[in-house]
């Protein structure tokens, strides 16, 4: 459908659903399953507004649009994480931890005969 005066009457659903069938695999394929019963019930009567939307989103029918760009990403505060905690009171706490767990550690293997790593 180019324009108006080749389009179905408002109220014939049976021939605009064809419209936006062949419209969506023209310019949306992804989105052509969305021409669904309930998708013609809520537009009944008002198809034609429905198509101008579609003409507003995705483009003129076989010249569809490019998809918006993303918005750029913000940037981050301060120089980008290692993923590390870094050494402070946290980092500090980390340390006694990992000193604790390998005293443990220790004091099993000693308990079931097993050499000192």
């Amino acid at each position: 459908m180019q324009d108006a005066e080749n389009a179905p009457a408002a109220d014939d659903g049976a021939a605009w659903r064809d419209v936006f069938v062949a419209y969506y695999a023209a310019n949306a394929p992804g989105k052509a399953s969305m021409v669904t019963d309930k998708l013609m019930a809520t537009w009944e009567g008002r198809y034609p507004t429905l198509y101008a939307n579609l003409i507003k989103k995705y483009g003129e029918l076989g010249k569809p649009k490019a998809p918006p760009r993303p918005p750029p990403r913000k940037p981050t505060l301060g120089k980008p994480s290692s993923g590390r905690a870094e050494k402070g009171a946290a980092g500090d706490a980390l340390d006694e931890h990992r000193e604790a767990f390998a005293a443990l550690v220790a004091a099993k293997r000693g308990e079931a005969g097993l050499a000192p790593a």
